[in-house]
């Protein structure tokens, strides 16, 4: 039976994330090389579509949102070689509900799938 190694990233909430803990992040996956990366859910914040009350202070778009997500899984990626799996968790589905509540005509066109160019 051969052993496999799977790392498993809960809750990293980019771009709002600690940058030197997703450093050493980083270097875990480059050093220990794991067979598997498993996103357990939360890997982008979706502060901008979220009902919660918002610091102005946070000034990101959803675009911003989404191309700092997708730099930091490229970053991953680099690493991996396409090993990895993506599972969506609530604050991805921030997105699902803004749809739903705000923008119903946008179902399909604008998903957590094509947003981070998730395969």
């Amino acid at each position: 039976m051969q052993h496999q190694r799977v790392l498993v990233l809960p809750d990293c909430h980019v771009p709002y994330h600690d940058t030197l803990s997703w450093k050493l992040v980083l270097n875990v996956i480059s050093n220990w090389e794991p067979d598997l990366v498993v996103f357990i859910g939360d890997f982008g914040d979706m502060y901008s579509v979220s009902d919660h009350s918002k610091d102005p202070a946070r000034k990101d778009l959803l675009a911003d949102e989404v191309a700092k997500v997708n730099a930091e899984l490229d970053r991953v990626q680099e690493l991996v070689d396409s090993k990895a799996v993506f599972i969506e968790g609530n604050h991805e589905d921030r997105l699902r509900r803004y749809l739903w509540d705000k923008a119903p005509k946008l179902l399909g066109a604008c998903d957590i799938d094509t947003l981070y160019r998730l395969r």
